[in-house]
């Protein structure tokens, strides 16, 4: 869901900030192309999520005896991307939401955050769109553990192997509440496209 919904914001960033309250903020950034799913990057993004609640900090660079940085963990997980050190050039993370809709809401916000850095990342947008067009593909994880800090921990993992690959994106679902939109729930699996 969140990938759906970040894509969908990314293909309309005006639409997006008027179905979730955010006024203008959104007006002159430009769409962007969709992310695909990618297993590893999901597996990055999940670990990293999981790793957080389970011993209660939130940060970018795990806590040690751990202490890798985002780009390793998406080594590490077999997303051979081109960047090698300890750094952040995939990752953004969220704490604390109730849901993925106000958590991805919040980075898009970044309320109180200068330059805002998730939106940049998100939306391909900022002084460095020309870096974060080139991302393809996209993971995500979540983890709620309730004796954690923050309960509920997301990740969001975008990167690219290729800036010249291209994928299919979508999803399959069945419209139970009639919004013409995926919700939560409504995901069929598999199904062949043709």
């Amino acid at each position: 869901l969140l990938i759906y919904e970040l894509n969908r914001a990314r293909d309309n960033p005006v639409r997006y900030a008027q179905e979730n309250g955010l006024g203008t903020l959104l007006d002159g950034v430009a769409p962007s192309p969709p992310l695909a799913v990618n297993n590893a990057l999901v597996g990055s993004a999940s670990w990293h999520a999981e790793d957080m609640a389970d011993r209660d900090y939130f940060a970018h660079q795990a806590d040690p005896p751990d202490s890798r940085w985002p780009n390793q963990v998406a080594l590490d997980a077999g997303y051979n991307h081109p960047w090698i050190g300890a750094d952040n050039y995939i990752e953004s993370l969220a704490a604390g939401y109730l849901d993925v809709q106000a958590a991805l809401r919040g980075l898009i916000e970044d309320a109180g955050v200068t330059p805002p850095g998730h939106r940049e990342h998100l939306l391909a947008t900022g002084p460095s769109a020309s870096f974060w067009l080139q991302h393809r593909e996209i993971g995500t994880g979540y983890d709620l553990n309730l004796t954690s800090t923050y309960d509920r921990y997301y990740a969001i993992h975008t990167a690219y192997i290729n800036t010249t690959d291209l994928f299919l994106t979508g999803v399959v679902y069945n419209d139970l509440n009639g919004n013409g939109r995926y919700d939560l729930a409504e995901g069929l699996g598999g199904v062949t496209v043709s």
